[in-house]
């Protein structure tokens, strides 16, 4: 069957284009029964990633469906395989896949749902090729639940996987996603765009913003103003043998346009700059941010990473997050634990819409502020926020390897230059 048969006898009203890369090749390695639509196969992996056990006779229903439609079977191997095994395929275009609503009814959601399970044996393959432990392999689980959350959220508390996300369980797929404590890390090139030197002889560290970014007025990426903004101001980096000479960017995250640093080489290393690889931290759903729990969890981090990929080496941790909002004391409260958590890091501006971290806190960044849920303090508090005009934006943070050791001293900002 070709690709334009296939949606037209499911009727779905979706551009083949979208499902084009690679049909051919998939439609000549289909099997009979692909073996991730036998209950045998994929009961077991719905118990290991702790799908509620009454989602497993839905499950078996839906997949009887796709095993006993061609066309619906021969669309389902070709998604799976483009998720999972095309990785030339852009994730985001995953977005765009059909709803299968006319199809399925309210179970619309379990055929991606059922589809994302097939990441449990690529992943258990991989890891157990270096060793890793169990434990840390069944730390999937967590995006499971963050899959079916935010496809609840949206779908009036219906079962399925979110489309919007469901591409990150590539990372696992891969063996580069790690789940250790309260956060998940990858091995990534940092892509700040700061250059972090450190003192040679004090171990103060400082970072540069990288040259020829267009600030606000109060030193952030992206404001009301747009780009045409006149208080917006462009910065300078000037790197040569002897000195590198540049705009500072303040650890709480802004850079000073009337601050030009020079620092002497022979005094300052550089010890962070875009490409050199950093633990890409990320903070996944489900509450219980507190201080200890982050920073054993960093803990955690650099031991395993050192442990398992020792061929990997990283120079420290970077994240760019809606978390790291540097107004977030403002925001919502400034002891909180987001914000405790912002103290350890050296904080620095990213690109902002204005509204990031909307879609984490309501599963959409498409609502109406006037009527979009208030049940918890943080969202009202976010809420609240740009109902006054302000923006919301995010931020970006690292932290050097060998202040991990200090942590809950708040290095970067006790430094008397800042504090």
């Amino acid at each position: 069957m070709t690709l334009p048969q296939v949606l037209a006898e499911l009727n779905l009203d979706t551009d083949p284009e979208l499902l084009a890369p690679h049909w051919d090749e998939d439609l000549a390695s289909l099997p009979a029964v692909p073996e991730l639509l036998r209950p045998e196969v994929f009961l077991p992996l719905c118990d290991y990633v702790r799908l509620d056990p009454a989602v497993g006779p839905l499950m078996e229903q839906v997949a009887a469906e796709i095993r006993g439609r061609e066309a619906l079977r021969t669309l389902w191997w070709h998604c799976a395989n483009l998720l999972f095994h095309h990785l030339d395929y852009p994730g985001g275009q995953v977005r765009q896949w059909p709803v299968l609503d006319g199809l399925f009814g309210d179970l619309h959601g379990l055929p991606y749902l059922l589809m994302a399970l097939g990441v449990v044996p690529l992943m258990k393959k991989k890891h157990q090729a270096r060793g890793i432990p169990d434990e840390v392999t069944r730390g999937v689980y967590g995006n499971f639940e963050e899959l079916m959350d935010n496809f609840a959220q949206l779908n009036h508390g219906l079962i399925g996987a979110d489309l919007r996300v469901i591409y990150w369980l590539r990372h696992d797929s891969e063996g580069e996603l790690y789940r250790l404590g309260r956060m998940e890390y990858m091995n990534r090139p940092f892509g700040g765009q700061v250059r972090v030197f450190r003192s040679r002889r004090t171990g103060e560290v400082l970072a540069l913003a990288e040259d020829g970014v267009c600030y606000t007025a109060d030193g952030y990426i992206g404001g009301p103003g747009g780009p045409d903004d006149p208080g917006n101001w462009t910065s300078v980096l000037d790197v040569n043998d002897e000195r590198a000479r540049g705009h500072l960017v303040h650890p709480r995250g802004h850079a000073l346009r009337d601050e030009v640093l020079e620092l002497p080489l022979s005094e300052w290393e550089c010890a962070l700059r875009r490409g050199d690889h950093v633990l890409d931290t990320h903070i996944p759903g489900g509450g219980g941010f507190h201080p200890d729990l982050c920073r054993d969890s960093m803990r955690q981090a650099a031991e395993f990473f050192a442990h398992y990929f020792p061929e990997q080496p990283y120079v420290g941790f970077g994240c760019m997050s809606w978390i790291l909002n540097p107004k977030w004391h403002l925001v919502y409260r400034p002891d909180s634990n987001m914000t405790k958590w912002q103290e350890e890091l050296y904080l620095f501006p990213i690109p902002s819409s204005g509204r990031d971290g909307l879609h984490f806190l309501f599963a959409t960044g498409d609502l109406d502020l006037h009527t979009a849920p208030r049940d918890t303090s943080m969202r009202r508090a976010v809420l609240d926020w740009l109902l006054a005009g302000k923006w919301l934006r995010g931020g970006g943070a690292f932290m050097l390897t060998e202040q991990l050791a200090g942590y809950g001293s708040q290095y970067y900002r006790s430094q008397p230059r800042f504090a």
